[in-house]
């Protein structure tokens, strides 16, 4: 009973809309999952409820973030970790967009998975980009992009990743790299 009020006066004077993900995550982590801490975890649900900062089916409040990731090589040798959530975090990604400076049109992969074979990845978009470079404006990474410019095919999917699944893109065409390619993404934590 003493741990669990001293766990709780770490947060005693913190406002609930000051309240994060985080801050319940660090809360968590400090409790075992045991019958005497029932009424602990409780606390924590509705903490983590009432403060928007729980979510049983959607975003958590106050997570988006952007993220700019540089690719220095092409192919996959060069795929980049975008973000890697911490141990039971789940992410979606919203958007991509990129700039870079080539000799030939990229093909930019955004994949979730770990591992060094082929089948330890899934390829969630490929946008192949009919231009040598985009350095002033960066170019969403939707779909693909014909040669007159319109775009094929629908949208973004739901793309989720978590720990063991990370989310990276590498990008391939192009040898002669006068500026390395940088993707923006932007993430939103869903659990």
């Amino acid at each position: 009973m003493e741990e669990n009020n001293r766990l709780y006066d770490q947060f005693d004077t913190k406002k609930i809309e000051d309240f994060s993900a985080d801050n319940l995550d660090s809360f968590r982590d400090q409790i075992f999952i045991e019958e005497s801490n029932e009424k602990i975890m409780n606390d924590l649900i509705r903490l983590g409820t009432i403060a928007n900062q729980l979510s049983f089916s959607g975003p958590i409040s106050r997570s988006l973030q952007v993220i700019q990731t540089t690719i220095t090589e092409k192919d996959v040798a060069g795929r980049q970790i975008i973000y890697t959530p911490g141990s039971g975090e789940v992410w979606r990604a919203i958007a991509f967009s990129a700039t870079w400076s080539l000799n030939a049109n990229p093909t930019f992969l955004v994949q979730v998975g770990s591992g060094s074979g082929v089948s330890d990845y899934v390829t969630c978009i490929e946008c192949t980009v009919n231009a040598t470079a985009q350095t002033t404006q960066p170019e969403p990474l939707l779909n693909e992009i014909t040669n007159t410019g319109s775009r094929e095919g629908g949208y973004n999917p739901d793309v989720h990743f978590d720990k063991d699944n990370p989310l990276s893109v590498w990008y391939g065409g192009g040898t002669s790299i006068t500026a390395n390619p940088v993707v923006t993404s932007l993430i939103l934590r869903v659990r």
